[in-house]
């Protein structure tokens, strides 16, 4: 079976990815897959053999944890479908359990039979299978992303997102299916451990980038500086013919991700300790729920119609920062002299790059998605750019903590943005599509056969036409 590749290549991975590709090796072609299994606030659960960790790697189905490549190619039409009927009777549940019988009771004849233990088993096994195939859950940070609203770099990331949607809470149909496609499944940080071993001084880049990961960095210039001190290596491999420019591409993206998210992560907390400063409020809640927002009437995707037992159910899922309690006039009262007190979502962004104002559109988006799943009407969105030394700041915390600090106040309703009629008339209705699609391809063996392979093979022009037949909103926003 050939693999056709495109010449237009994907910049980047991103985190809540599932990213595919091919390395090619001589005359002989290794395909390669690199995955992670999303939590519920969609960030990756990996478990990680690189030189960037000392975890051990943990038992997996196939060889050591990873899926090893058989050494040939099964036709396509010629497979057995990988389908629930098909996993290996040896993989064990969490809904096993253990019956005792008594040798010397008069019931010990009345033990459960092997036959009636492996009906209990498969029973349980298909509700889990029809859960994976009827609830499609979006991470609150991903609405914009995935309804083609988010970054410009996110548009060439879309396969990565709907492939990880796809597969997401179901690790085990993501290994039938790339063994079934002769595709080898590898973490991220093993695969960013091998494009770090073929740079001249690997150890010293690792050391570097595990310090920028570090309290060692702990201001905005620092984590720009450790940025670029990478990215020069990175080039100067390049220039060598040590990586190819996907490679580097790769390399950059994934180490400007990891540190940036590193350091957002460890200031979370003082970020929102200035907010409470300088505002006069007490933040509550502090990433210690997980909010549901559920859509309801879902769409029915073009290319197929649920059955009954197969019903879609699309949620928006995700964890706030903060949660704050304002005091504000109350508009209802009759003589306008009373107060109340407004609860609103606190949504902190710890700035590596320079300033936007306003904020950039996509984070407003995911302040509106947290606003529906908890409804509350104003959401702050705190944008904090933490500085060597004391810098001018909304007040005198701000200044003391070398760091400066825009609050947003972003409304539901109303002017400027009209997010909630927005919402309603643009986010909602892509949303249940994109869930639709998704729904789609895990009811459609032949469907995800084809856009994972495609994916493994780079095979861009595929990848996008699968997409849009999935998504058909996405013919829009497919890149030229």
């Amino acid at each position: 079976m050939s693999c056709p590749r495109s010449a237009r290549k994907r910049a980047s991975p991103v985190p809540l990815a599932c990213r595919a590709r091919v390395k090619r090796g001589g005359d002989s072609i290794s395909p390669v897959c690199t995955t992670s299994t999303p939590d519920a606030r969609g960030s990756r659960t990996v478990s990680s053999t690189s030189q960037l960790s000392g975890s051990a790697r943990p038992a997996a189905s196939g060889s050591e944890g990873v899926l090893r490549h058989r050494g040939r190619r099964r036709p396509l039409e010629m497979a057995s479908i990988a389908g629930p009927a098909d996993a290996d009777p040896a993989v064990g549940t969490n809904d096993d359990t253990t019956v005792r019988v008594d040798p010397h009771s008069r019931g010990a004849s009345a033990a459960p039979s092997a036959r009636g233990t492996t009906d209990a088993r498969g029973a349980s096994k298909r509700k889990r299978e029809d859960g994976w195939r009827t609830r499609v859950q979006i991470a609150a940070s991903k609405v914009a992303a995935i309804c083609g609203l988010g970054h410009p770099n996110a548009t060439a990331e879309l396969p990565d997102y709907i492939l990880a949607l796809v597969y997401a809470g179901n690790r085990q149909q993501l290994e039938r299916d790339a063994d079934l496609l002769g595709l080898q499944l590898v973490d991220d940080d093993q695969a960013l451990a091998s494009l770090i071993s073929k740079l001249d001084a690997p150890d010293k880049f690792t050391a570097t980038l595990q310090r920028s990961e570090s309290d060692a960095v702990h201001s905005r210039s620092q984590v720009q500086g450790a940025i670029a001190e990478t990215q020069k290596v990175v080039e100067e491999a390049k220039a060598l013919g040590k990586l190819s420019n996907a490679e580097a591409q790769t390399l950059k993206a994934q180490v400007r991700s990891r540190v940036s998210t590193s350091f957002g992560t460890r200031h979370e907390s003082a970020a929102l300790r200035l907010y409470e400063s300088i505002t006069g409020t007490k933040v509550r809640g502090e990433n210690d729920t997980r909010y549901t927002l559920r859509l309801d009437t879902p769409a029915e995707s073009s290319m197929s119609r649920p059955s009954k037992r197969h019903q879609l159910d699309v949620e928006v899922v995700g964890y706030v920062d903060g949660i704050a309690d304002h005091l504000v006039p109350d508009e209802t009262a009759p003589d306008g002299d009373e107060w109340t007190t407004q609860p609103r979502v606190i949504e902190i962004k710890n700035r590596v790059g320079s300033g936007n104002r306003p904020p950039p559109f996509y984070d407003e988006v995911q302040c509106v998605a947290y606003m529906h799943m908890l409804g509350l009407d104003v959401c702050d969105l705190v944008e904090v750019y933490k500085e060597d030394g004391p810098s001018v700041g909304d007040g005198e915390a701000g200044a003391a903590a070398g760091s400066r600090i825009r609050v947003h106040t972003i409304p539901l309703h109303g002017p400027p943005a009209h997010h909630s009629r927005n919402w309603k008339a643009t986010v909602d209705p892509r949303l249940r599509e994109v869930g639709a699609g998704v729904q789609a391809a895990r009811l459609d063996d032949h469907l995800r056969y084809r856009l994972l392979y495609s994916l493994a093979c780079d095979n861009a022009d595929a990848v996008w036409d699968i997409l849009c037949e999935m998504i058909p909103s996405y013919s829009d926003i497919r890149p030229l």
